[in-house]
């Protein structure tokens, strides 16, 4: 390196005279921005680099016999004889090195085949939106829209609005915070239905055209998160609305958490809207329609989250904090903190199980072999089969090598807390052992039903039999073992050890001291429980102790109901409760402890659709037949609950509570019950059209078109109450209920339930002589030809009755002459008691317009 004199800055005259840049040097013109970076640092180490130099070469000592050059002599050259000359020139090497990289580098081509995972940025250049589309950006989802949509929302917050200005569309995206789930100390998040009939209920809908699951149709970055949606499509007054919930369940890297994504399409039903093919006279629009309803469906299918963890096997040097994940999650698996969903998806998606899944399999092999060979299916067990390190025929022991596993071969030493972990361990690997058996194992080919048909299918009081071979008792016990561990009935003080004699106690305690049975301080799997009773486990392994003798008490019922009162899954309960719709009919009365709590459940989960239709048809069968069970079904208190289910959005519910209320409001006591409570009321309520549909006829008709099955069962349990003599009625409540009956009538002509049910309203409505003339009016002459179509008794009964009641006026009488009524009821085939009531008819018509004959 030359130098010069060292004259104030040396260094960077050195440097200038080597092309570096002086100081203030502006960006060289066509040079990336890169390599002039990487250019100034270099300058920078450089500098750095001589001022040390030159220090050292100030400071050295000189041999003997060298003399020193004065001050201000030429400097011709300058050796470095230190260290730092290689590192100089290992840094200007690299450097020059990387700015001509950067300046040359291009973007590498996605490759499928590649084993390195693309950057983020990579993989977004890649996810191009569709022709005639752009990309969204959310956060954290992207989505696809038409190029004429903008953004018209603030910049924060969780809802996004898109707004296509030309057609007057809009969209609304809105973001739910991401929830934990799949832990079982967590409660179960609320379906995507309800949520949907609270969206539904916001809108004046004048007509549902779709309401139903919906099918993702696109992924378009592997995601492996699940997705679920429902979808509606409705008409209001004014516009077309299209709504979509996601949900997005198992979300990367952990997939313990979900997140609900609502999007939200309004489009106007003016002219230049496609939505305005709705209308009839829209003509050649119409064609729009479904491809606009494409449109909208592409821009839900596309949604699509942009984090980068969607693999499950990531190669080590460039994903080791990735690789953490999935050990994460093995270690809290093998904990088994996770509920019974995310067991199957862990073990569906990426083949995770616990470590010491083998011995779980070795369990269930040595279960099959204690039953007797007649009742196993063979394939069963060969399918099962897998090499395992402990081969045992006692099913408990590979139980106590998975604890052994998991925390050491303990002592008697060891503390409360410990024992404590331990026992909570032990209750979490007796359900994972029923859910593996139920669904991870082999499928459909095994699972507790199946299991507990093994066990139904041998002989009575197997368990407790006592027989001379010694093997078989061993095996009996070993079973009775394994079914007890299964469903784990345990003390709820966990630092007590389990012990399957629990079980024992609580069958003594319904077979002997009534149901005297502390519920308050046991646990138990609400799973394999209620697998076991679905197949009548119980009732066939504890026949002799749960049998019914005498009288009402029955303990296998009462049992069952108490177990039932314990339970806070509502898929449980709603399989459970299935079964009884299967119990004979007419029931026997010992099922009657079975209503209180079929009551109770009602009242608590008036919310919950499922299970409100399920216990009501229950109610339903059983009030059906027996006046017994209508007693103390009142005497329950069910008459409040049925009068608020009345007013509820779900009209499943409203309907599955009349349809108890027909029953249960038969003789006078019952009647006034629910008079009391104000029923009246509610049901004009129920029949009452909405304000947003009285401004047309053409809705209202609509309306009840669509509501007729409620009206018709409003109109029969009316009928039952007016039938009591002792409900008052003000005019207008008069007035209203026989509007919307006649109205009704003729809407629902082509049903002929509902029109039963709605004549004998009719019938029992208390009538002055000017609503006798008015119902006559719009009912007679639809009567006379519906006489000629329908043959079914009840409605030529009701048809009968109701014109002998209208001919309390001669009006009527002369209308049903005129009309043919008499000429119909001559066509009608007739049995002894509608021969009765018929001639009744004639006689009292022809009495009444005796006058006619003689002015003829």
């Amino acid at each position: 390196m030359r130098g010069s004199r060292s004259h104030g800055r040396p260094h960077c005259r050195a440097l200038r005279r080597h092309g570096g840049p002086s100081p203030g040097a502006q960006q060289p013109r066509g040079r990336p921005r890169a390599a002039f970076r990487a250019r100034e640092g270099l300058q920078q180490c450089a500098a750095r680099e001589s001022v040390r130099a030159r220090r050292r070469w100030r400071t050295r000592k000189l041999p003997r016999g060298t003399r020193s050059r004065p001050q201000g002599c030429l400097v011709t050259s300058l050796e470095l004889e230190t260290p730092c000359n290689t590192q100089l020139y290992s840094k200007i090497k690299i450097a020059l090195d990387s700015a001509y990289m950067r300046s040359q580098s291009k973007e590498r081509e996605s490759s499928s085949d590649s084993d390195d995972e693309p950057s983020p940025e990579e993989q977004e250049r890649t996810l191009l939106p569709f022709k005639g589309y752009k990309k969204i950006l959310l956060r954290g989802y992207f989505l696809f829209v038409r190029e004429s949509f903008e953004h018209t929302s603030f910049t924060s917050g969780s809802m996004t609005r898109l707004q296509d200005i030309e057609r007057g569309i809009s969209i609304s995206v809105t973001l739910r915070d991401p929830r934990a789930v799949h832990y079982p100390e967590l409660g179960r998040v609320p379906d995507l239905y309800k949520y949907s009939r609270g969206f539904l209920h916001e809108l004046a809908v004048v007509e549902v055209l779709v309401d139903g699951l919906y099918n993702k149709r696109m992924n378009l970055n592997n995601d492996l998160a699940t997705w679920s949606c429902y979808h509606l499509l409705v008409k209001t007054d004014s516009s077309l609305v299209a709504f979509f919930m996601f949900r997005r369940m198992h979300m990367p890297p952990m997939f313990d958490m979900c997140q609900d994504i609502s999007v939200r399409f309004d489009m106007p039903l003016s002219s230049r809207s496609p939505a305005a093919s709705q209308h009839p006279n829209a003509g050649a629009q119409g064609q729009k329609t479904p491809l606009f309803y494409n449109e909208i469906c592409t821009t839900a299918n596309s949604i699509t989250a942009s984090d980068p963890y969607n693999m499950w096997y990531v190669p080590l040097a460039r994903r080791k904090g990735r690789r953490r994940y999935k050990d994460l999650i093995q270690l809290r698996l093998d904990s088994l903190r996770f509920d019974h969903a995310m067991y199957a998806f862990l073990k569906r998606q990426g083949g995770i199980v616990p470590s010491y899944q083998k011995l779980v399999k070795g369990f269930v092999l040595a279960v099959l072999r204690l039953l007797p060979h007649a009742h196993v299916d063979p394939h069963l067990v060969q399918r099962l089969k897998d090499p395992v390190a402990l081969a045992s025929d006692e099913p408990m022991d590979y139980v106590y090598n998975i604890k052994a596993l998991m925390f050491g071969i303990g002592d008697a030493d060891e503390s409360a807390d410990r024992r404590e972990l331990i026992n909570r361990f032990d209750m979490r690997l007796a359900d994972y052992i029923g859910i593996c058996i139920d669904e991870l194992l082999a499928g459909s080919h095994l699972s507790l039903a199946i299991l507990t048909r093994y066990l139904n299918s041998m002989e009575d009081d197997f368990y407790k039999q006592v027989t001379r071979v010694l093997a078989a008792r061993d095996s009996c016990q070993k079973l009775r073992d394994v079914a007890a561990y299964l469903m784990h009935f345990r003390s709820n003080d966990f630092s007590k050890e389990y012990s399957p004699a629990l079980l024992d106690k609580m069958i003594d305690a319904y077979r002997i001291d009534r149901g005297v049975f502390a519920w308050s301080e046991v646990v138990f799997n609400h799973h394999a429980t209620s697998r076991m009773i679905e197949e009548g486990f119980f009732i066939h392994q504890y026949a002799e102790d749960l049998r019914h003798l005498e009288g009402t008490w029955n303990p296998y019922v009462n049992l069952v109901t108490d177990l039932i009162e314990q339970y806070r899954d509502d898929v449980i309960m709603e399989r459970v409760l299935k079964k009884f719709l299967d119990i004979p009919q007419p029931a026997d009365a010992s099922y009657l402890p079975l209503l209180k709590c079929l009551i109770g459940m009602l009242r608590r989960h008036s919310g919950n659709y499922k299970m409100v239709v399920i216990i009501t048809s229950i109610l339903t069968n059983f009030s059906f037949h027996s006046a017994v069970f209508k007693d103390h079904v009142i005497r329950y208190g069910v008459a409040t609950v049925l009068i608020d289910n009345m007013l509820s959005n779900e009209d499943q519910i409203v309907l599955s509570t009349l349809k108890l209320m027909i029953n249960v409001t038969k003789t006078p006591e019952h009647q006034q019950e629910f008079i009391s409570h104000g029923v009246i009321s509610n049901f004009i309520t129920v029949l009452e059209v909405p304000p947003r549909h009285r401004t047309w006829s053409p809705l209202a008709q609509k309306y009840y078109a669509r509501h007729i099955e409620i009206i018709g069962y409003s109109a029969g349990v009316l009928g039952q109450l007016f039938n009591s003599g002792v409900v008052r009625l003000t005019p207008n409540q008069l007035e209203y209920i026989t509007e919307v009956m006649i109205f009704s009538f003729h809407v629902g002509s082509s049903n002929p339930t509902v029109m039963v049910m709605i004549m004998f309203c009719l019938k029992k409505l208390p009538k002055s002589g000017a609503m006798y003339i008015r119902i006559g009016r719009h009912v007679i002459r639809s009567i006379a030809m519906n006489l000629k179509l329908y043959r079914d008794d009840d409605f030529v009964v009701n048809s009968l009755e109701l014109l002998l009641d209208l001919t309390t006026r001669v009006h009527n009488c002369a209308a049903m002459r005129l009309l043919g009524v008499l000429e119909a009821i001559e066509e009608v085939p007739l049995n002894d008691t509608l021969v009765q009531i018929a001639n009744k008819l004639k006689e009292r018509i022809m009495r009444k317009t005796r006058c006619l004959d003689i002015t003829t």
